[in-house]
């Protein structure tokens, strides 16, 4: 019964929204008009924005970032410049967010290999149980691995196809919490991509411990990546399909402001819209958006808290 109501309650939520389409598509029109800046308290606010633990731009070498191994030039990236790493080394960035196989978790980036072997990203301890995140690529295909002890707690999968060389591709890693490579999603260009199970052998909790040093390019096992990262986030919850396609459009809000309708993408539309809903439409607007966000929410949380055995019969 709860569930049918929270399943209402999102009903609701979606046609409200969806019935003020007129006066959000004339003030959003007003809004574009009026040249006014999408600039608040010093830069542009993230779409996507709800549980971004960390953000990592990596334009330049900032501490606590530092080179630990090779040598790493920085050049045009998606959004401004980007590190490129040339199969030789390794930047340390430091601190970053928790990825478990127990909770709820994404990871945002754009990459553009030039190799087809080498850890992109890595956040693990350096012992022989290695546990922590780690993103690789092997003979071309995207993996993504949570590991909470080398070799017997490992979720792992793998896309079905590779990756092509030379070309930026948004990617998003996705994990539900439910300790299983069911829960575990790779998402190229914002559409979740075919995989193949690896190792689905998680049945302890852990992941990422405390100190582990996030690291890109390189890691505490196998060899390093060739190619460039840009744009990194954290996020503490799962992102939703509709918000991991926005973060697949790199340009940003101010540009496709004033880019004409006509000469923009569905994707495009759909970021300069949800951008406008939650950081500029008047507050009644806002209010619709932001409800939607709070029933699909709830409906989550009510979710995730039945049991496993329930889940799977569902």
């Amino acid at each position: 019964q709860q569930l049918a109501r929270l399943d209402d309650r999102l009903h609701a939520a979606r046609q409200a929204l969806a019935a003020a389409e007129p006066q959000i598509a004339a003030a959003q029109q007003a809004w574009e008009a009026s040249g006014r800046s999408t600039i608040q308290n010093g830069m542009e606010p993230q779409v996507a924005g709800r549980g971004l633990t960390n953000h990592f731009p990596l334009e330049a070498l900032h501490p606590p970032a530092k080179l630990e191994r090779g040598r790493l030039t920085f050049d045009s990236g998606i959004i401004g410049d980007a590190p490129t790493f040339d199969g030789g080394s390794t930047l340390a960035v430091g601190p970053a967010g928790s990825i478990q196989c127990q909770t709820r978790s994404s990871v945002s980036f754009w990459l553009k290999p030039e190799g087809k072997q080498g850890v992109i990203l890595s956040q693990q301890s350096a012992n022989t149980r290695r546990p922590g995140l780690a993103v690789e690529l092997a003979d071309g295909r995207l993996q993504f691995f949570i590991i909470t002890r080398w070799i017997s707690g490992v979720g792992a999968v793998e896309t079905a196809q590779p990756l092509e060389p030379g070309r930026w591709v948004h990617v998003c890693l996705t994990n539900d919490g439910s300790q299983s490579t069911r829960g575990m999603q790779i998402y190229l260009d914002g559409r979740r991509a075919e995989t193949r199970t690896l190792y689905n052998t998680n049945s302890n909790t852990g992941g990422t411990e405390k100190n582990a040093v996030l690291r890109l390019g390189g890691g505490v096992h196998g060899q390093n990546f060739q190619g460039q990262v840009d744009d990194l986030k954290y996020y503490n919850r799962t992102l939703w399909d509709d918000e991991i396609a926005l973060l697949a459009v790199p340009e940003s809000v101010a540009t496709l402001r004033h880019k004409p309708q006509d000469e923009r993408t569905a994707a495009q539309q759909d970021k300069l819209r949800a951008w406008f809903l939650e950081h500029a439409a008047p507050e009644p607007l806002r209010k619709l958006a932001a409800d939607l966000e709070t029933a699909r929410t709830a409906r989550l949380k009510f979710w995730d808290s039945l049991p496993t055995t329930m889940v799977m019969e569902e």
